[in-house]
């Protein structure tokens, strides 16, 4: 009974728009991924949730990209490892911004890890309390 009813789940869909467009989503990638999402997307609790569609007007086309990676870790994790510095910023932004618990765990071992220089580990280690992630790479 609840496979049956994760499948009807998985196979209702949201709305997105981010930056003029609009995209249709598998619901349970985000309510899954994020308390956030789930939030907003309670049936009977808030507009989101009612109308099965999101609004992202400070987002642009690619922090959603970089978001929908997150929201997956595991199927992105070579896209996310390939992220430019400044794509890890943004993708650390949205990690803490939607509370992708599960994507943080994955990402940041793999950002600490691929970072050149050392300011750059300290920067992300500080900025997003990753000081265990940078000493285990420092080992």
């Amino acid at each position: 009974m609840e496979v049956s009813h994760c499948s009807n789940f998985c196979s209702e869909t949201v709305k997105i728009l981010v930056d003029g467009k609009e995209y249709t989503e598998h619901l349970c990638d985000f309510t899954l991924n994020s308390p956030v999402f789930e939030a907003m997307l309670q049936p009977n609790c808030f507009k989101e949730g009612i109308e099965r569609k999101i609004s992202l007007p400070e987002k642009t086309g690619r922090q959603y990209e970089i978001l929908k990676m997150a929201l997956s870790p595991q199927k992105n994790l070579s896209e996310l490892m390939n992220l430019t510095f400044d794509d890890c910023l943004v993708l650390l932004g949205l990690i803490e911004e939607y509370q992708l618990n599960p994507a943080i765990n994955e990402f940041s071992q793999q950002t600490i890890s691929n970072q050149k220089t050392s300011t750059d580990l300290l920067l992300l280690a500080h900025q997003y309390n990753l000081e265990k992630a940078f000493h285990l790479h420092l080992q």
